[in-house]
């Protein structure tokens, strides 16, 4: 076989596993009613003059319920709560 047919069979795979994800996805949204995650956010800052970009970790965890309802709750670099109910979000430093 040539190159571009398996370049062709490559992008094909790629493309129903793509699909088969968004599936999942959809299904997801659909379907689930209620979660929790631990998770890390990076946030960079674009560099200025010169200066490289500063990058800030945070940790916690996410839950949700639905309809309408979420906390983060952030351990690190401090502690922190974001909750909100479908009508108020509250934000909360412990610091």
């Amino acid at each position: 076989m040539k190159l571009r047919h398996w370049l062709l069979i490559g992008l094909l795979c790629s493309a129903n596993a793509w699909a088969g994800g968004l599936e999942s996805l959809e299904t997801f949204v659909k379907t689930v009613k209620s979660g929790r995650a631990d998770f890390t956010q990076t946030v960079t800052a674009p560099s200025r003059e010169g200066q490289p970009g500063r990058t800030k970790t945070s940790t916690g965890t996410f839950e949700f319920q639905r309809p309408g309802k979420f906390k983060f709750d952030y351990q690190k670099p401090f502690a922190q709560s974001i909750v909100a109910d479908g009508k108020t979000l509250w934000l909360y430093d412990a610091t």
